[in-house]
């Protein structure tokens, strides 16, 4: 049900931010700690489970080939997102849909009820509250000693300057590493979050940026202030991004 295939779509976009909402990236208040669901959501939510779910990820919860929904395997996958981002994969995404059908294959209060299910088989306390549409992107799902390292290989987002010559370029003045769900550069509240985000300490090495596109000449670039996405390399000196969207959110820099 949840094995995902990977479309990468690199945009580079060098001009201001595209018009529409103002929207602001929240800071998540809650986290899946807080009683964000009912107890008899989860339980409504176990029968459309196990009919629509448990073929690829077990009665148990259990899975197969990393894709559990229960223990280690949901948290490494999901860990520092929010809510919105699980609630958007699962009812956009699962179970899978055969050409023509449209989306959502079943109804929202049933993708909650599940939802709600997988929660309560991940030992997160019940609340008083059915969890709802409302106020997804304000809870946090994270291990219960607080938040973590991102991990190797996350999709993130960082904003800092451009230096470098040649082959060699990296982002300077940059905030630590956020988690995003797309490589596409054309989000205007990540845009908006990225322009806004102060300047930071953190210097990341660009790598693949020969891949990106021969619109993108870096030189062009020195000394702006870009917003770059993609893939988080930890290394044992420095932390590197392999690069899949890049664009461009101030002239200058601090």
């Amino acid at each position: 049900m949840w094995t995902r295939y990977v479309v990468i779509a690199v945009w580079i976009l060098a001009a201001g931010p595209i018009p529409g909402t103002l929207a602001q990236t929240k800071t998540p208040g809650k986290t899946v700690w807080s009683g964000v669901y009912a107890a008899e959501q989860a339980a409504r939510g176990e029968e459309p489970y196990k009919a629509r779910c448990a073929r690829c990820h077990g009665a148990a919860l259990e899975g197969t080939e990393g894709n559990g929904l229960a223990g280690r395997d949901f948290m490494e996958r999901w860990r520092e997102d929010t809510m919105q981002g699980l609630f958007e994969f699962v009812s956009e995404n699962m179970p899978y849909a055969r050409p023509g059908q449209g989306r959502p294959l079943i109804g929202i209060p049933t993708y909650l009820d599940i939802v709600a299910f997988i929660l309560s088989k991940n030992d997160f306390p019940a609340g008083t509250f059915p969890l709802s549409v409302e106020g997804l992107d304000d809870i946090q799902i994270q291990y219960k000693d607080g938040p973590r390292p991102l991990p190797n290989g996350a999709l993130v987002r960082i904003s800092g300057c451009l230096t470098g010559a040649g082959q060699d370029w990296s982002i300077t003045a940059a905030n630590d590493p956020v988690k995003t769900r797309t490589s596409d550069t054309t989000d205007y509240p990540e845009f908006k979050a990225a322009e806004d985000a102060p300047a930071g300490t953190r210097t990341y090495k660009l790598f693949n940026l020969g891949f990106l596109s021969s619109k993108f000449k870096p030189e062009n670039f020195t000394g702006a202030r870009l917003m770059v996405k993609g893939n988080l390399i930890r290394q044992a000196d420095s932390m590197r991004i392999s690069v899949l969207g890049v664009r461009k959110i101030g002239n200058t820099c601090p």
